[in-house]
């Protein structure tokens, strides 16, 4: 039985871009990435500067992977790294040249899941809060990934802080049900100065860095069923 990577974007709500494709599996585990470059609306350029990523780029532009990435194990066809190129899908309820409120994707195959790269725009309750109350909005719901058969859909919520993140986060502030792109690794012996002892404690890493694209596998309801689009 296959999972299915679909879409690359799927119904959202507010600025909610989605950076990569999609890529299918197997029972096996063997994956295959979705090619979606049609539906490629935005560029970074189109997206614009973010005040959090002038630390990274002096322009403030977010660059996410390009081409062809491994990311977690599983392959995916990104769009071009350059930021003039319309790379991402863009989706947001607001009305902007370079975004779209839904796309939909054709499919035509069964699935166990569907696995995104994406991120969303930060929340600017946490940016920029108004006071001590004006906290973070965890769980808040940006887009709906709606799987269509020949008959019957269902939907699945794309939540912030779940299955989406922004760019870049503060210290300790991971997705409870998505990673970053990039793969974990093994906390090194060397390390002897002290420093990094809470992560060092894990033995585990993650290296990436912002941008941060987030990596989330949503489980198809009906997998016995072919998703259409």
């Amino acid at each position: 039985m296959r999972r299915r990577d679909v879409l690359k974007g799927a119904s959202v709500a507010p600025m909610l871009q989605i950076a990569g494709t999609a890529a299918a599996a197997d029972a096996s585990g063997a994956f295959e990435p979705l090619d979606i470059n049609r539906f490629f609306n935005a560029s970074a350029t189109d997206f614009g500067a973010r005040e959090p990523m002038r630390s990274r780029a002096e322009d403030g532009l977010i660059r996410t992977p390009g081409g062809k990435q491994q990311m977690r194990g599983i392959p995916f066809l990104m769009g071009s790294g350059d930021v003039k190129t319309k790379s991402w899908v863009g989706l947001s309820t607001r009305s902007t040249p370079w975004s779209r409120p839904s796309v939909e994707i054709p499919v035509g195959r069964k699935g166990a899941y569907v696995c995104l790269a994406q991120f969303c725009d930060w929340d600017s309750h946490e940016l920029r809060p108004s006071g001590v109350d004006d906290i973070e909005r965890v769980g808040q719901v940006l887009a709906e990934a709606v799987f269509r058969y020949d008959e019957g859909e269902q939907v699945l919520q794309i939540r912030r802080r779940f299955e989406v993140g922004a760019p870049s986060i503060p210290w300790g502030h991971w997705n409870f049900l998505s990673s970053t792109h990039a793969q974990l690794e093994p906390t090194p012996l060397s390390e002897a100065r002290g420093l990094g002892w809470g992560v060092n404690q894990t033995g585990i890493i993650d290296p990436a860095g912002p941008p941060l694209v987030w990596i989330s596998a949503l489980r198809n309801p009906e997998p016995l069923r072919p998703i259409r689009r």
